[in-house]
């Protein structure tokens, strides 16, 4: 943060002393002495204090420096931070050298800095300069937004902190006005000292605990075409500061790749409509349909879900598993308690239903955790049984046996013939095997592309291939990678789509 300077010769100032603002914003000069000489004295021993009135026709400037947040959910990340500059009346500009205008957007009164990702939830702030066009310019806010690698499965919101949190971290007025008040009211400062300060403390987001996040996954058919989910968040090809980019892809045997069309993000399918379209095209439209839920096919086109799926009306249940039959009917297959349980279907209970897999002996595999209690991968079987395969009761990451092993919240299973699962654990960057007996071992495998070192990065889905090959999706918020790990353990880059890679809708 740039120090802060003694003011210079009174012709080099920007704020004139002897004068000030009113509420209107229009300049009163004092005619008593006293007040002048009072405020001489005070920038003689304090330095020069920009007030919200003082700094109404003051250039605003900022030196590079680096924003930090702080989850109170590990499990989420930051993905996208903007400095937002809303100036009603359209009189103030925002300045920024020739490498930042890529990551600028000026639609009128309210202008766009989209802050570069230097690290885990730590984003830069470019040097800028926020200047009035004239003398009596009207009010201008900066407020810090941000917004979230995941988007939530339930509640069909793409926010995740508090209400109050939605429209600013932090935000600072030069003065009142009612056309900015509704918009720039959270996180409201006095001054702009209190918002650069702001600036220079990590930001403390208070996420909610009570829903799971959706992330993107993959499906593969039995000739080897490759269903995936891209999430990407910022700015994209088609020009515009836009927030969360949800696409479908299907890449064939013959590695073309090709979006495919999904419902509005905040579109729930309706199930009892469209199994018909689930039985045509079934992984086509599975990759479509399940952009806001946990769904499993089994073989003969049965589908397992969480009863979030089927409810229509009062909260969504995430612990609660369901079947759905050819004609869009939803059947409880296990009960929903408090706390997690194993034992026959009646009494088996789940905490939070985060991913399904169904295995080649009709096994079916629910990934279950929750952040206060653990997180484990269970298996019931077909008449009913249920069991828990691995995890413990606390969330973390470890290799081991059953329960000396942790996952983090996994968002993606997938089950091979021989009776392996192979789990997406993104929080911990890492894809894990279970084996029959409950043995945990972390896959660990280096890209072939020279511009990715390490594996894996955020995988969020696995799928297996009919060859016995794992394709894994992976890449977070800023791309969606998809690879394939052979048998002999080599793996290979198949698709990656970003935000140069990906093209308008046709």
């Amino acid at each position: 943060m740039r120090a802060r300077k003694r003011p210079g010769p009174a012709a080099n100032r920007r704020v004139r002393i002897g004068s000030r603002l009113n509420r209107g914003g229009r300049i009163q000069t004092m005619n008593n002495i006293v007040p002048i000489l009072v405020s001489a004295i005070l920038v003689l021993v304090t330095g020069f204090r920009v007030d919200a009135d003082d700094s109404a026709t003051r250039m605003i400037e900022f030196d590079r420096q680096i924003l930090s947040f702080t989850p109170s959910r590990a499990d989420l990340s930051v993905g996208i931070v903007w400095l937002s500059v809303l100036t009603p009346d359209d009189d103030w500009t925002v300045t920024l050298s020739e490498a930042e205008r890529a990551n600028f957007q000026d639609v009128g009164t309210l202008k766009y800095v989209e802050l570069k990702q230097v690290g885990t939830n730590r984003f830069e702030l470019p040097p800028l300069k926020v200047e009035p066009r004239k003398n009596d310019s009207g009010p201008v806010c900066l407020s810090v937004k941000a917004w979230f690698n995941e988007v939530s499965s339930e509640y069909e919101s793409l926010y995740w902190v508090n209400v109050a949190d939605r429209y600013g971290l932090l935000t600072f007025c030069t003065r009142e006005d009612a056309r900015i008040r509704a918009r720039f009211k959270q996180h409201l400062v006095a001054t702009l000292e209190e918002f650069r300060a702001g600036l220079g403390k990590p930001f403390v987001l208070n996420l909610r605990r009570d829903v799971t996040p959706w992330r993107p996954g993959l499906f593969v058919d039995d000739r080897g075409a490759v269903y995936f989910h891209s999430l990407l968040i910022g700015r994209h090809t088609e020009g515009t500061l836009s927030h969360h980019v949800l696409d479908a892809w299907k890449l064939g045997p013959d590695r073309k790749l090709e979006r495919i069309p999904i419902p509005p993000e905040l579109t729930r399918p309706n199930w009892r409509d469209r199994a018909r379209d689930l039985a045509q095209h079934p992984f086509d439209a599975l990759i479509r349909f399940t952009s806001n839920d946990v769904i499993a096919r089994d073989a003969a086109g049965t589908l397992y879900a969480r009863s979030a799926t089927c409810q229509r009306d009062g909260s969504p249940s995430l612990n609660q598993l369901v079947r759905i039959d050819s004609q869009g009917e939803c059947h409880a297959i296990a009960s929903s308690f408090d706390e997690q349980t194993a034992g026959t279907a009646r009494q088996a209970s789940f905490h939070n239903i985060t991913a399904l897999a169904i295995g080649s002996g009709a096994d079916l595999y629910v990934a279950d955790g929750d952040l206060d209690s653990g997180s484990w991968v269970r298996r019931v079987t077909p008449n009913g049984t249920v069991s828990t395969l691995a995890g413990s009761d606390n969330v973390g990451f470890s290799d081991g046996k059953r329960d000396a092993a942790r996952f983090y919240l996994p968002s993606g299973l997938a089950a091979d013939d021989r009776g392996n699962v192979y789990v997406a654990d993104p929080v911990n960057s890492s894809v894990r095997k279970i084996t029959l007996d409950g043995v945990v071992t972390t896959i660990s495998a280096k890209l072939n592309d020279p511009t990715h070192i390490e594996a894996f990065v955020q995988p969020s889905g696995v799928a297996v291939s009919p060859n016995g090959g794992l394709y894994v999706l992976d890449g977070g918020s800023q791309m969606a990678r998809v690879s394939m790990i052979s048998p002999d353990g080599k793996v290979e880059t198949l698709a990656i789509v970003d935000a140069k890679s990906r093209k308008p809708p046709n």
